[in-house]
């Protein structure tokens, strides 16, 4: 496993939603603001090159497509 996943294994939730429409939702849920501020500023990036938006709630991310 790489250093990525497994860091993800270690401090991190994945949950997939998919809603009633049928959109996909991949919700990441942290321990700690701090670690949620990491996985974003590290992760932004990609997820603007792939057209996903982003919602911060709490100590959770929901990453979907636009």
């Amino acid at each position: 496993m790489d250093k990525y996943k497994q860091w993800l294994a270690d401090n991190c939730r994945q949950t997939n939603i998919i809603t009633k429409g049928g959109s996909d939702i991949w919700k990441y849920e942290f321990t700690s603001f701090e670690a949620v501020e990491n996985f974003f500023i590290g992760n932004i990036d990609q997820w603007k090159r792939e057209g996903k938006a982003t919602k911060v709630i709490g100590h959770s991310i929901l990453v979907f497509t636009k």
